[in-house]
Protein backbone atom coordinates (compact mmCIF):
# COMPACT_ATOMS: atom_id res chain seq x y z
CA UNK A 1 0.00 0.00 0.00
CA UNK A 2 2.99 2.78 0.87
CA UNK A 3 4.64 1.95 -2.46
CA UNK A 4 1.04 2.66 -4.48
CA UNK A 5 0.78 5.87 -2.82
CA UNK A 6 4.11 6.80 -2.87
CA UNK A 7 4.09 6.07 -6.96
CA UNK A 8 0.60 8.19 -6.76
CA UNK A 9 2.14 11.34 -5.08
CA UNK A 10 5.31 10.81 -7.55
CA UNK A 11 3.26 10.71 -10.77
CA UNK A 12 1.06 13.64 -9.47
CA UNK A 13 4.33 15.70 -8.51
CA UNK A 14 6.02 14.89 -12.11
CA UNK A 15 2.43 16.30 -13.83
CA UNK A 16 2.64 19.69 -11.64
CA UNK A 17 6.14 20.09 -12.32
CA UNK A 18 5.80 19.42 -16.28
CA UNK A 19 3.03 22.00 -16.54
CA UNK A 20 4.97 24.72 -14.84
CA UNK A 21 7.39 24.38 -17.63
CA UNK A 22 7.62 27.48 -19.71
CA UNK A 23 6.65 27.38 -23.21
CA UNK A 24 9.65 26.42 -25.42
CA UNK A 25 8.26 27.82 -29.36
CA UNK A 26 10.23 30.65 -30.76
CA UNK A 27 8.16 30.11 -34.49
CA UNK A 28 4.30 29.59 -34.34
CA UNK A 29 1.43 30.50 -36.71
CA UNK A 30 -2.14 30.74 -35.45
CA UNK A 31 -6.13 30.67 -37.33
CA UNK A 32 -9.28 29.72 -36.03
CA UNK A 33 -12.45 27.48 -37.85
CA UNK A 34 -15.58 26.84 -37.09
CA UNK A 35 -16.36 23.45 -35.54
CA UNK A 36 -15.79 22.30 -39.47
CA UNK A 37 -12.20 23.95 -39.75
CA UNK A 38 -13.64 26.45 -42.43
CA UNK A 39 -11.38 29.47 -41.66
CA UNK A 40 -13.26 32.76 -40.19
CA UNK A 41 -12.33 35.45 -38.13
CA UNK A 42 -16.33 36.55 -37.93
CA UNK A 43 -17.95 34.33 -35.00
CA UNK A 44 -22.17 34.50 -33.81
CA UNK A 45 -22.70 34.75 -30.62
CA UNK A 46 -22.72 31.30 -28.90
CA UNK A 47 -20.62 29.68 -32.12
CA UNK A 48 -17.53 27.85 -30.85
CA UNK A 49 -14.36 28.72 -32.05
CA UNK A 50 -11.72 26.61 -32.93
CA UNK A 51 -8.29 27.85 -32.10
CA UNK A 52 -5.66 26.23 -34.53
CA UNK A 53 -1.44 26.60 -33.92
CA UNK A 54 1.70 25.14 -35.42
CA UNK A 55 4.82 26.07 -33.90
CA UNK A 56 8.85 24.68 -32.78
CA UNK A 57 8.02 23.73 -29.27
CA UNK A 58 5.34 23.60 -26.60
CA UNK A 59 3.04 26.82 -26.39
CA UNK A 60 0.71 28.61 -24.41
CA UNK A 61 -2.33 29.73 -25.38
CA UNK A 62 -4.46 33.29 -24.21
CA UNK A 63 -7.99 34.38 -25.43
CA UNK A 64 -8.52 38.04 -24.21
CA UNK A 65 -11.11 40.55 -24.74
CA UNK A 66 -10.10 43.60 -26.81
CA UNK A 67 -9.49 45.55 -23.33
CA UNK A 68 -7.06 43.08 -22.07
CA UNK A 69 -8.87 40.71 -19.58
CA UNK A 70 -8.15 37.26 -20.03
CA UNK A 71 -10.86 34.70 -20.80
CA UNK A 72 -9.40 31.55 -21.34
CA UNK A 73 -5.77 29.95 -21.13
CA UNK A 74 -4.30 26.66 -21.94
CA UNK A 75 -0.95 25.82 -21.14
CA UNK A 76 1.93 24.03 -22.20
CA UNK A 77 0.69 22.74 -25.38
CA UNK A 78 2.13 20.74 -27.68
CA UNK A 79 3.73 21.75 -30.68
CA UNK A 80 0.47 21.35 -33.14
CA UNK A 81 -2.90 21.09 -32.41
CA UNK A 82 -6.45 23.00 -31.56
CA UNK A 83 -8.52 24.09 -28.90
CA UNK A 84 -12.70 25.00 -28.92
CA UNK A 85 -13.84 27.64 -26.91
CA UNK A 86 -16.74 29.60 -26.37
CA UNK A 87 -15.69 33.19 -25.39
CA UNK A 88 -17.44 33.90 -21.91
CA UNK A 89 -16.88 37.65 -21.82
CA UNK A 90 -19.50 38.72 -24.21
CA UNK A 91 -20.15 40.17 -27.62
CA UNK A 92 -16.59 41.96 -29.22
CA UNK A 93 -13.34 41.77 -30.48
CA UNK A 94 -11.03 38.99 -28.96
CA UNK A 95 -7.00 38.79 -29.59
CA UNK A 96 -5.69 35.16 -29.04
CA UNK A 97 -2.17 35.05 -27.93
CA UNK A 98 -0.33 32.18 -28.79
CA UNK A 99 3.74 31.37 -27.87
CA UNK A 100 5.97 32.40 -30.53
CA UNK A 101 2.95 33.71 -32.99
CA UNK A 102 1.61 36.94 -34.22
CA UNK A 103 -1.28 38.25 -31.93
CA UNK A 104 -4.97 36.95 -34.35
CA UNK A 105 -8.07 39.26 -33.49
CA UNK A 106 -11.42 37.89 -33.82
CA UNK A 107 -15.10 39.23 -33.76
CA UNK A 108 -17.41 37.60 -31.54
CA UNK A 109 -21.01 38.34 -31.91
CA UNK A 110 -20.32 41.35 -33.35
CA UNK A 111 -18.82 41.96 -37.06
CA UNK A 112 -15.20 44.08 -37.70
CA UNK A 113 -15.90 47.64 -39.11
CA UNK A 114 -13.48 48.27 -42.04
CA UNK A 115 -11.29 51.37 -41.56
CA UNK A 116 -11.70 54.67 -43.14
CA UNK A 117 -10.57 54.70 -46.40
CA UNK A 118 -10.09 57.32 -48.93
CA UNK A 119 -12.50 55.40 -51.58
CA UNK A 120 -14.93 55.89 -48.89
CA UNK A 121 -14.53 59.77 -48.11
CA UNK A 122 -14.10 59.82 -51.97
CA UNK A 123 -17.46 58.49 -52.80
CA UNK A 124 -19.49 60.22 -49.82
CA UNK A 125 -18.11 62.90 -51.01
CA UNK A 126 -19.76 62.61 -54.81
CA UNK A 127 -22.97 61.01 -53.90
CA UNK A 128 -23.48 63.92 -51.24
CA UNK A 129 -22.55 66.31 -54.89
CA UNK A 130 -24.66 64.61 -56.67
CA UNK A 131 -27.74 64.45 -54.85
CA UNK A 132 -27.03 68.62 -55.22
CA UNK A 133 -26.73 68.01 -59.03
CA UNK A 134 -30.10 66.21 -59.32
CA UNK A 135 -32.23 68.72 -57.36
CA UNK A 136 -30.40 71.99 -59.59
CA UNK A 137 -31.34 69.74 -62.77
CA UNK A 138 -35.27 69.87 -61.71
CA UNK A 139 -34.83 73.62 -60.71
CA UNK A 140 -33.90 73.98 -64.23
CA UNK A 141 -36.20 72.09 -65.77
CA UNK A 142 -39.25 73.42 -63.68
CA UNK A 143 -37.56 77.13 -65.16
CA UNK A 144 -37.67 76.39 -68.80
CA UNK A 145 -41.36 74.98 -68.64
Amino acid sequence: MPVVLLCTLALLSITVVKSLDPPTATVASVWTTDTGNVGKLNFDSGEPVRIHWQADGTVDIELKYIDGTLDKKWTNQPSSGHVDCIPQLGMGKYKIYVTGADTLEIAYGTFFVIPELAFGTVTATVAGLGSFGLARLKRRKRHEI
